[in-house]
């Protein structure tokens, strides 16, 4: 047995007189079976995704394991923000790290704005920065307060 028979040419061979010849094209197989376009020949032979939403998977847990704990704060530094809450004034600027909590992920935020709102029964203050709207931040979130 030759090696060309042990790897299926011998096929090959026997087909030698019309494999170079050009598809046939009639105008009824042209119509029954029309050839389909390069860009969706292409398609057939992209990559699919096996795994189904597993690259969405890895971004969740990545997000989940790069996010951070709350910190506890002592009894000494909880004093100091609730001081100069109780000094801040509406257009006072200030620099504040928040305790951020998305669905997703949480993290310690810095941010530089002015005062809009010191609401002490909802234990809320609401900041100004330079270029979005307000946002509204509980006094538990709060991890370091600044006064600018």
């Amino acid at each position: 047995m030759e090696y060309s028979d042990y790897m299926g040419l011998e096929p090959t061979r026997q087909y030698a007189d019309i494999i170079q010849l050009p598809r046939p094209a009639s105008p009824l197989s042209q119509r029954r079976h029309p050839r389909m376009p390069l860009s969706d020949r292409a398609k057939i032979f992209m990559p699919f995704a096996a795994l189904r939403g597993y690259d969405q998977a890895i971004e969740k847990e990545t997000l989940r394991a790069s996010s951070e704990s709350k910190r506890i704060l002592s009894e000494s530094k909880k004093q100091q923000i609730s001081d100069l809450l109780a000094q801040l004034q509406p257009k006072a600027p200030i620099r504040l790290t928040y305790f951020h909590t998305a669905h997703d992920y949480t993290a310690y935020i810095s941010v530089t704005g002015e005062v809009v709102c010191v609401n002490g029964y909802a234990q809320q203050l609401t900041l100004r920065l330079e270029s979005a709207e307000p946002i509204t931040i509980s006094f538990e979130q709060i991890g370091e307060l600044t006064l600018l």
